[in-house]
């Protein structure tokens, strides 16, 4: 299914925000910093997935868990993109570093790099197609000093 190149002046509006986008909750520009030019944003968020500045706010913060795993294993300006929604039960985020898309657990203190699909938007829709279990992860070694 080819999903259509949406402007956000075509974006449609919701009466409760003015910025309004199936998933991107209150913050459709959010995301689409981080697609190519041309690439369309997805219409569906994974399962269990969510995008809502509100929960990503305390992700990949200076200092903070996240930010200290990621510096340990090399990886510079961490960008948190999304998170598993509280309502898993799972602390899964995936985030943005350099060119490459990750995903970590603060509960299990571990990041692994997507090495297939390589593109977010891709990404997005394996993981709308198959979860988690359709992307291809290679686990990232911690090199610096992290007290998890």
């Amino acid at each position: 299914m080819k999903e259509k190149e949406v402007s956000s002046a075509e974006r449609p509006k919701s009466p409760e925000t003015d910025n309004w986008w199936p998933w991107w909750s209150e913050d459709p520009i959010h995301l689409q910093r981080f697609f190519g030019p041309g690439e369309a944003l997805p219409e569906v968020m994974p399962e269990g997935w969510s995008s809502d500045p509100k929960l990503l706010k305390q992700f990949i913060n200076p200092h903070n868990g996240e930010w200290d795993l990621a510096q340990a294993c090399g990886l510079d300006n961490p960008q948190i993109i999304m998170r598993m929604t509280p309502e898993t039960g799972e602390m899964i985020y995936l985030f943005k570093s350099g060119d490459c898309y990750y995903m970590g657990d603060l509960l299990a203190d571990y990041l692994r790099q997507i090495t297939r699909p390589l593109t977010l938007p891709e990404i997005v829709r394996t993981m709308v197609a198959s979860g988690e279990r359709g992307l291809k992860l290679k686990r990232v070694k911690i090199t610096g000093i992290y007290e998890g």
